[in-house]
């Protein structure tokens, strides 16, 4: 005798369906699912892209505003350099200039005692004169 596969029963055959068509049901929940997970993925990565490119443009702008503080910061300092110096100047201008005034009321007086001793050696001799007249 040949050997003969029995036909499937029905209880089987049930199964077999019913397996089959919670599978295809399945498979638009799955794809839905899948689907719906992919687009949370998707959202979440571009809300994290935006938040890494808020984050630079923030540090961008804290790099401008201190870049601007260090210039400014510079500026500052040259301006503080420049005026300095200035004073410097002036101060100098002003010792020599004082040095010259002293010089020449030195010389001023050195004229009027040369003066003084002469208008004395004078009066000495005319007062010797007249004595000597007298």
């Amino acid at each position: 005798m040949a050997s003969h596969t029995p036909p499937p029963s029905y209880e089987q055959s049930l199964s077999t369906q019913s397996l089959a068509a919670d599978t295809a049901a399945q498979s638009p929940t799955r794809q839905s699912s899948d689907e719906l997970l992919m687009q949370q993925v998707m959202a979440m990565s571009l809300a994290q892209a935006q938040t890494e490119a808020q984050a630079q443009a923030e540090e961008a702008r804290m790099a401008q505003v201190l870049q601007a503080s260090e210039e400014e910061y510079e500026q500052a300092a040259r301006a503080r350099a420049e005026a300095q110096a200035q004073a410097e100047k002036a101060l100098q201008a002003s010792e020599e200039e004082g040095r010259r005034a002293q010089a020449e009321a030195q010389a001023d007086e050195a004229r009027i005692a040369m003066a003084l001793k002469a208008s004395e050696e004078e009066h000495r001799q005319a007062r010797a004169q007249a004595d000597a007249q007298a």
